[in-house]
């Protein structure tokens, strides 16, 4: 059984941080390319967004004894198998995990035009993804 209240606190933190970068969203990109502290923010938050994501995804598997994933990337694959997101969710859901593992490994090479490309196009994504778990743990 999902544990509801773990799930809910993890939830409030990709809202806290999904707060932080929307106030980013009105920056043109030139602006934000040469915004180093804002860079730092919206890349920070997003790799909270996509780890709390992933501690969810890693919940409720666990929790209701689906397949165990090898690797992060699995998380997506097996929540759409499961019917906890939808097909087209769990493949976003991958490419952020993607995302984060640059970030992680190699923050040096993260793509300033595609954390821009996040920023801009992705929220809206996580947001689904977040209603999507919702509605499954019934929260």
């Amino acid at each position: 059984m999902v544990k509801k209240e773990l799930v809910s606190e993890k939830i409030d933190r990709i809202w806290f941080s999904l707060n932080r970068v929307k106030r980013f969203q009105n920056m043109g990109f030139e602006e934000f390319k040469k915004d180093q502290d804002a860079q730092d923010i919206v890349i920070h938050n997003l790799f909270l967004i996509i780890q709390n994501l992933i501690d969810i995804g890693n919940h409720i598997i666990a929790d209701e004894g689906f397949e165990t994933p090898g690797y992060y990337g699995e998380i997506p694959e097996i929540l759409s198998k499961e019917k906890v997101i939808s097909e087209s969710l769990a493949s976003v859901f991958k490419k952020m995990i993607s995302f984060r593992n640059i970030i992680v490994h190699e923050y040096s090479k993260v793509d300033i035009a595609k954390v821009y490309d996040i920023l801009i196009y992705g929220i809206d994504d996580i947001k689904k993804i977040i209603e999507e778990i919702i509605r499954y743990a019934k929260l």
